[in-house]
C-alpha cells in the first residue's frame, strides 16, 4: 500500500500562500464560533445572549 502525502498550497507563481489571520474572536470568551458582526458587537451568540439587556436589546417572544 502507497501513502499519499499531502502538499503544500501553492500560487501560480509556486509561492507557499499564508492562512488567514484575520479570524473574528469574541471580545468576552475568545470562541470563533457563532460570531454576531453586527452593530459591530464583537462578541458571540452565547455571549450576547447573557449580555443582551445590558446592552439595550429588548427581548421579545417567549
Amino acid at each position: 500500500m502507497v501513502k499519499k502525502v499531502k502538499q503544500k498550497a501553492k500560487g501560480a507563481q509556486g509561492k507557499k500562500i499564508p492562512k488567514r489571520t484575520g479570524t473574528k474572536k469574541c471580545k468576552r470568551c475568545g470562541t470563533a464560533r457563532g460570531m454576531i458582526s453586527r452593530y459591530h458587537l464583537g462578541i458571540c451568540r452565547r455571549c450576547f445572549h447573557d449580555i443582551a439587556e445590558a446592552l439595550g436589546f429588548k427581548k421579545y417572544g417567549g
